[in-house]
């Protein structure tokens, strides 16, 4: 159905010249980045030894060093430094990650304080999280509204405000837990969070020319899976900072979710900070302008 969808609906770009695959960078890029999102997934872990998560880390090191050193060294690299001189996607794709490292240890922390220190069953917990998917949808059909009403700059920051205050309220919610409270909040950081994720790809992709769609979606995607691999692991962090590695079980302290996600909501100010250093003038499918 996918593809029948893909090749019904999508236009067909033709590139203007073939050239060499370059299959040098595609092996320093593929290890590399599988070496990187191996190490963020097992960072929290503790049965998985520190030495092969420094071997993992020196791997994308090593990669990432021989891939800047060969692509400066060929005509046609597998993803180009061009991409980087385009304000718009650059500025884009580091406040992608910074989002996501905030809402995407979400879906990690609440079901684990549900489990942990309420003591409902996973099914519960899960349950829980169906505003979510009902907020995601109801952004779907509000974006077209929120596009033609509201300019860039105000509603990427409005909906970065929006997904800050609501772990907020989640935050303070693991020491004052009202479930038609925390329901809300969930629904809402659901339709603000999948609303910064479509305007954010939109912005990125829009100035790309044809000739970097490729590229830009490859680099731009693998930012996403980072930011939401470090996210997790990055509140996995903080968890065990506060309560230690011995302290660890199934009945871990409300007070350590609270500060947790108190931490966490505070991230988003990093990339509404971003969001203003956009040029509002960029020309879309232009990339001329720093």
């Amino acid at each position: 159905m996918g593809i029948w969808f893909i090749t019904a609906y999508f236009p067909q770009l033709e590139r203007e010249k073939s050239r060499s695959f370059d299959f040098f960078g595609f092996l320093c890029m593929g290890i590399g980045l599988a070496s990187l999102l191996y190490f963020f997934d097992v960072l929290i872990s503790p049965d998985v030894s520190v030495h092969l998560k420094w071997a993992a880390a020196m791997v994308f090191s090593i990669c990432a060093l021989t891939y800047l050193w060969h692509a400066s060294r060929i005509e046609h690299p597998i993803i180009s430094g061009a991409l980087w001189h385009i304000q718009r996607f650059r500025v884009m794709s580091i406040a992608s990650l910074v989002m996501r490292l905030s809402l995407s240890s979400m879906p990690f922390l609440m079901p684990l304080f549900l489990q942990t220190s309420l003591g409902w069953s996973a099914f519960q917990a899960g349950m829980m999280f169906i505003p979510v998917a009902l907020g995601s949808m109801l952004s779907k059909q509000c974006v077209v509204f929120i596009v033609e009403h509201f300019s860039e700059k105000p509603r990427l920051i409005l909906n970065g405000l929006g997904s800050s205050l609501t772990m907020m309220v989640l935050a303070e919610s693991t020491l004052h837990f009202h479930p038609v409270i925390v329901l809300l909040a969930l629904f809402l950081n659901g339709f603000f969070g999948s609303n910064q994720y479509n305007m954010m790809n939109t912005a990125a992709y829009s100035v790309l020319e044809n000739k970097l769609l490729s590229e830009g979606s490859t680099i731009y995607s693998m930012i996403i899976q980072v930011g939401m691999s470090f996210g997790i692991a990055l509140a996995g962090m903080l968890m065990i900072t506060l309560v230690g590695h011995a302290n660890l079980s199934m009945n871990l302290p409300a007070w350590a979710f609270n500060r947790v996600i108190w931490i966490g909501s505070f991230i988003p100010f990093c990339a509404m900070f971003l969001f203003t250093r956009v040029h509002p003038n960029e020309h879309i499918h232009g990339n001329n302008q720093h």
